[in-house]
């Protein structure tokens, strides 16, 4: 009977997970690009908060905003994947809020909650992408 429960956890997750996913190389690819360019956005977020330059913080934090709302985020239909990406704009607007206010210190701690956002989704939805990333972090 727990093998048979556990397995089926097992099954559950695998079909979230390809749930997840896009179903064509196009959406696929699409997704790729949404991805970079998020990932631009949140470089130019610590760029801004690393130079005090709380301007670049907002801009960037909108735009990664603005780009988490489009149709790349929304295809997979996941209502898992729609909670997670409804908590991570909400990290974002408190990043926006907090740089908005001038607040240096409110900004970064609210940069590490999106950041932890990032991390926790390829956690749950990518896998094999982060564990191939942590394994080539680990070469030396």
């Amino acid at each position: 009977m727990k093998r048979m429960f556990t397995l089926s956890l097992i099954a559950l997750a695998g079909s979230c997970w390809m749930a997840s996913l896009p179903a064509d190389p196009a959406s696929r690819q699409v997704t790729q690009e949404s991805m970079r360019r998020k990932l631009d956005f949140a470089r130019g977020v610590l760029e801004g908060l690393t130079l005090d330059r709380l301007e670049l913080v907002v801009t960037n934090a909108q735009a990664l905003r603005d780009l988490t709302q489009t149709n790349a985020y929304t295809i997979t239909g996941n209502p898992n994947y729609r909670a997670a990406t409804t908590n991570f704009s909400r990290h974002v607007d408190r990043l926006i809020d907090s740089a908005k206010a001038g607040n240096l210190q409110r900004a970064t701690e609210a940069y590490h909650d999106v950041t932890r956002g990032c991390i926790g989704c390829h956690k749950t939805f990518r896998p094999e992408q982060f564990r191939k990333a942590q394994a080539e972090a680990a070469k030396p």
